[in-house]
């Protein structure tokens, strides 16, 4: 059985995943814990939150860590087509914002014999910051262009080659479209996929008992949340193209062993591309990091000097 180094001490993949697993989960309960609940409906709402939340990130990072466990069991690495291994953190989001898509809908409803709905028309910019929203649209839109102009400098679906001043052919593997056509179409599933979960957000039942603030609040916190791993997952796999592409570069521009033995030239301009590709990716991974890391400014509402709805309830039929 292969076995993973963490700090010196020999874990299997699966005793990783469980002590992960239980970290997420402490967090996610830690953090339910915190939150004030005015009402026993708030609480519930936390509570459903909290549950929805710890499921979706449990499965997100299932196909991350399934090739290591599996080749755990087997006792071999397993043979799987790399780009599949670029679109498997896409797969892990989706499993992400379907968890979320069904908790929202499974939002829990008022429970009181009569019942009261707010009638408040509320849209996927009420729950969405202008500014987190055009992030999505900015990684989307970059992977898009990284993935369009990678498949135009390679010279083949996956390779990229180069002739020297010997007449030599250097070839390596490169991400061409065999890579960025199956990333460019999980990135588009991903952004439909996020507008339809933000959307339920916007559209879930209100809690009741609690003010208008309170639970808007809660509201952009699961939106704020949901878009922080989405931009977290965009941002890693923009970050794999330019870094697998910097490294192909550098690697097709090295110095070989050509005719007679002779020492052939490297290609300083090849280098040169692929180190300015390959610091752009370091640039994305912690911009990338430091975005989802990045505390909220967006304080608990205070419930004293607020009164118990921001909009005339209307009653309703049990």
């Amino acid at each position: 059985m292969n076995w993973i180094v963490v700090g010196g001490v020999h874990l299997t993949p699966v005793t990783l995943l469980v002590l992960l697993a239980l970290g997420a989960g402490l967090l996610l309960w830690l953090d339910g814990r915190r939150t004030v609940a005015p009402t026993t409906a708030a609480r519930r709402a936390v509570r459903h939150a909290t549950i929805t939340e710890g499921v979706a990130v449990a499965l997100a990072v299932v196909p991350a860590i399934l090739y290591p466990i599996a080749a755990s069991f087997l006792g071999a690495p397993m043979v799987v087509e790399p780009r599949w291994l670029a679109v498997a953190p896409s797969i892990g989001l989706w499993a992400f914002l379907g968890i979320h898509a069904v908790g929202e809908l499974t939002w829990p409803g008022p429970r009181r014999a009569h019942r009261e709905a707010r009638l408040v028309a509320r849209t996927t910019s009420d729950v969405v910051s202008r500014a987190a929203r055009w992030g999505t649209y900015a990684l989307v839109i970059a992977l898009a262009i990284t993935a369009g102009a990678l498949a135009l400098a390679a010279d083949g679906p996956r390779t990229i080659a180069r002739i020297d001043g010997g007449s030599m052919v250097h070839e390596g593997s490169f991400p061409g479209w065999w890579w960025t056509l199956p990333v460019f179409v999980a990135t588009l599933v991903t952004a439909a996929l996020t507008e339809v979960v933000l959307r339920l957000v916007a559209l879930r039942p209100a809690v009741e008992d609690v003010d208008g603030r309170w639970d808007m609040w809660l509201r952009r916190r699961a939106a704020r949340r949901i878009l922080r791993v989405v931009h977290l997952v965009l941002g890693l796999t923009l970050a794999g193209l330019l870094g697998l592409a910097g490294l192909s570069l550098r690697w097709v521009a090295s110095a070989d062993i050509g005719v007679d033995g002779v020492l052939e030239p490297s290609a300083p301009g090849y280098i040169a591309v692929g180190n300015v590709l390959f610091w752009i990716a370091v640039a994305v991974v912690l911009a990338s990091i430091a975005v989802t890391a990045w505390p909220a400014r967006d304080p608990l509402p205070d419930r004293s000097d607020d009164p118990a709805t921001d909009h005339a309830p209307t009653e309703a039929p049990a």
